[in-house]
């Protein structure tokens, strides 16, 4: 490991203190196909936290070792050194956590009947002052989709991921884009 005078891979980021766990087993390409060989530790770290990015064994890497590195950085966030900021985002999730979160969302729509609709109050009309309440997001997330759904707008994958993305603010801000979607959709000649 002489190419690192921190005597670590080169895959590992000079802002990570881990140590490496093991020699040199894949190399991390990009979107371009520039590349960086490293432990399946920091492959999968390199991996977590580029996006197009995949993985290569070494020709003596032992066999599976791509793949492991692989379902390594599913779990990994991206630039897991950076500690201490709050990760909300997707971008700063996990793919598993990504996954999971838009499962969860999917799964309470999937629950409810338009009769079962969560019962938080979206205003019918100009909101005048702050709407209240604390819900969960994906109480949140199905009372956006239901007035959507009520409004009979089509989604798409990246309105899925708006959605589940607005769930996550405060119930005032959904609450008033949910209202706009509503009153637009009630209006004369849509």
């Amino acid at each position: 490991m002489e190419d690192n005078p921190r005597g670590r891979c080169p895959a590992a980021h000079p802002e990570d203190p881990t140590p490496c766990d093991g020699p040199p087993v894949v190399t991390v390409l990009d979107a371009k196909n520039a590349g960086v060989v490293g432990c399946a530790h920091h492959g999968a770290r390199m991996l977590a936290s580029m996006h197009g990015a995949r993985v290569v064994p070494l020709p003596d890497a032992p066999q599976g070792t791509a793949i492991d590195v692989f379902k390594a950085a599913d779990g990994i966030r991206p630039f897991p050194w950076l500690a201490g900021a709050p990760r909300t985002r997707d971008e700063q999730l996990s793919r598993a956590e990504v996954r999971a979160r838009a499962a969860g969302l999917a799964e309470v729509v999937a629950e409810l009947d338009q009769d079962q609709a969560p019962e938080l109050a979206v205003p019918a009309g100009p909101v005048e002052t702050s709407p209240r309440g604390v819900h969960s997001d994906a109480e949140q997330g199905a009372a956006l989709l239901a007035v959507l759904a009520e409004a009979g707008v089509e989604l798409g994958e990246h309105d899925r991921r708006i959605v589940e993305w607005l769930a996550g603010w405060e119930w005032s801000t959904v609450a008033t884009v949910a209202s706009w979607v509503r009153r637009a959709g009630q209006e004369p000649g849509r």
